[in-house]
């Protein structure tokens, strides 16, 4: 994922005093991360200019547009590698891995990506979300409570 940073502009222009001062601090608390800079118009009463800057971020491969959304896929879910039937083994070959072979923890490649995005592969199972882990910690507490009658 490419981030870049383009400045931005937002206008105020208001009637009153108490309107254009609340309009400010209201701006500059929501943009309070983004750096803003307050330029006042000398020539129109109650008008103001802010600058500041906004990151966008650009995915770089289609592995980075899942993961955008939250989605991901391992080797174990992609149909691309060959099967290992020998259960003692951690690894499977597979063509598109940079050594020839990969685990089937490992997240899937790009190769996997791309042709799931262009509909020529189906993956072997659902696909895993990124979850957010303070949610996910709350939610383990919440049911290691319930289960222990803790409420």
């Amino acid at each position: 994922m490419k981030t870049i940073t383009v400045p931005q502009f937002a206008a105020i222009s208001t009637d009153s005093a108490a309107e254009f001062a609340a309009e400010i601090n209201k701006i500059v608390v929501a943009l309070a991360s983004s750096q803003p800079e307050i330029i006042i118009d000398e020539k129109q009463p109650f008008t103001a200019y802010v600058k500041y800057q906004q990151d966008i971020n650009i995915a770089d491969s289609v592995r980075d547009e899942y993961h955008a959304d939250g989605i991901y896929f391992t080797c174990a879910q992609c149909p691309l590698h060959d099967i290992e039937t020998d259960g003692r083994k951690h690894t499977v070959p597979c063509k598109y891995a940079d050594l020839a072979y990969t685990r089937l923890n490992n997240e899937a490649c790009e190769v996997f990506y791309r042709r799931l995005m262009l509909r020529e592969i189906e993956p072997k199972g659902e696909p895993l979300e990124y979850a957010e882990k303070s949610n996910s910690y709350k939610e383990k507490k919440a049911a290691f409570m319930k289960t222990r009658r803790c409420e």
